[in-house]
């Protein structure tokens, strides 16, 4: 994977999947109200248990369906080998997630303890997207959001970004400039920061990114960044269970 390909990813390709898969985001969104004429949530508040759902489905089968059509037509045809979607059960599960839980402590609490010393409304307000994302009226639908955080969109994501377009930016810039494994890693993890769409929580995210970057191409697999994003996300999890 990575810069041991033979061909190479492209780019432009990575970015029309991620630009597909916000699109079908809110196209599977649209359909889910107009079939079921649920009312429409506000800009900032929290959506329904299915218009969420239905987001998910649409982002996470671009996030697949990218990768998997830039394997067939430039990658070796196997979509695993390509993406590197591959697991060291003895390291990876444990290791995995215990950097993912370290990593929250670390990028999320220490990050920002400054800035809440000075603002105690700012724990408040970094909680609120992850609230807001799980405020489905009843408690099925409320662990039905926190276990597709928690187990399925790291799985996506982890596919996508560091299976994906990690390596379409390494396949790129490679002989380009002699920092091109540190340029792709940085920028994918900014990428990923970037692509939540949260401007408090960037910091955070984009530091997580770049680990996550690091570990994919140290590895030569994303099965370590599928568990630490687990990690991550499930300790975000337990704090919105503990807080219900």
């Amino acid at each position: 994977m990575y810069l041991k390909s033979i061909k190479k990813f492209n780019i432009i390709d990575a970015a029309v999947g991620l630009l597909s898969a916000v699109v079908l985001e809110s196209l599977t969104t649209v359909v889910w109200i107009q079939v079921t004429h649920t009312k429409v949530s506000s800009i900032n508040g929290p959506l329904s248990l299915g218009q969420e759902v239905s987001g998910f489905i649409g982002l996470w089968i671009g996030f697949i369906g990218a990768p998997y059509v830039e394997s067939k037509l430039r990658g070796s045809k196997i979509f695993t080998n390509d993406v590197g979607l591959k697991i060291n059960w003895r390291t990876d599960v444990i290791l995995g997630l215990i950097l993912g839980v370290a990593s929250q402590f670390v990028f999320v609490n220490l990050l920002y303890l400054p800035f809440e010393i000075m603002s105690k409304s700012l724990k408040h307000t970094l909680s609120v997207p992850a609230h807001n994302l799980t405020a489905s009226g009843t408690s099925g639908g409320f662990y039905t959001e926190i276990f597709l955080v928690a187990i399925v969109a790291p799985i996506a994501e982890e596919i996508f970004f560091r299976g994906f377009l990690l390596r379409a930016l390494m396949d790129t810039l490679n002989g380009r400039t002699k920092y091109s494994v540190l340029v792709s890693i940085f920028a994918c993890g900014i990428t990923f920061g970037l692509a939540h769409g949260e401007l408090l929580q960037f910091p955070a995210l984009a530091l997580f990114g770049i680990l996550l970057a690091y570990l994919a191409y140290r590895t030569n697999r994303i099965g370590i960044t599928i568990f630490a994003h687990i990690g991550f996300n499930s300790v975000a999890a337990v704090m919105l269970i503990s807080s219900r």
